[in-house]
């Protein structure tokens, strides 16, 4: 009988250090994963906003005359700002020539050029990490108004043109891909 009162104060004894431990890992690793799963996101971003950037350097040597090239650009990214990342074409004053959302072609560009400076760090999926997570917490009635929310991550200029590609980031999916994460653990 003295036993099992042992046994019972043993097992919740080592049941409530797992799951302290248990609690304090689950952020780690949730951290880990989001980080790499951004960073996947910003290599994949960079990669592809460079191929575009020859792609258009390669169409413009070729003597494609740029407003057509600029309306095949156009009509090929067309809605894809659904997707976790993004490209967009602007010029060197800023205005935007080609965007997912064609309302917004011709407007000035906005991002946070401290978070673009910060991305080319070493550790940028750490910076984004913490935007995302800040972003969250402060803008909780911001982000149900407005439903879309990207920020530039890389920028690859085009050859010999006044053109510039950049990519965008989805936060908002990003954030609900973290949250899927989350959940998951």
């Amino acid at each position: 009988m003295r036993k099992d009162k042992l046994y019972f104060l043993t097992f919740v004894s080592i049941s409530v250090i797992f799951l302290i431990i248990a609690s304090l890992s689950i952020k780690y690793f949730i951290k880990v994963s989001a980080n790499q799963l951004i960073e996947v996101q910003l290599e994949s971003s960079k990669r592809e906003a460079n191929e575009i950037s020859k792609l258009i350097n390669y169409q413009l040597a070729g003597g494609i005359d740029r407003n057509v090239v600029i309306n095949n650009i156009q009509n090929t990214i067309e809605n894809t700002h659904t997707e976790a990342s993004f490209i967009c074409v602007f010029n060197w004053s800023g205005k935007e020539v080609c965007n997912p959302d064609k309302t917004k072609v011709g407007q000035k560009v906005n991002s946070d050029q401290s978070l673009l400076n910060s991305l080319n760090e070493e550790n940028s999926s750490d910076k984004l990490y913490e935007l995302l997570t800040n972003t969250k917490n402060e803008n909780k009635e911001n982000e149900i108004a407005n439903s879309f929310n990207s920020e530039i991550v890389y920028i690859s200029p085009v050859k010999d043109s006044d053109l510039i590609v950049a990519a965008h980031v989805n936060l908002n999916e990003i954030s609900t891909q973290i949250k899927k994460l989350k959940t998951s653990f």
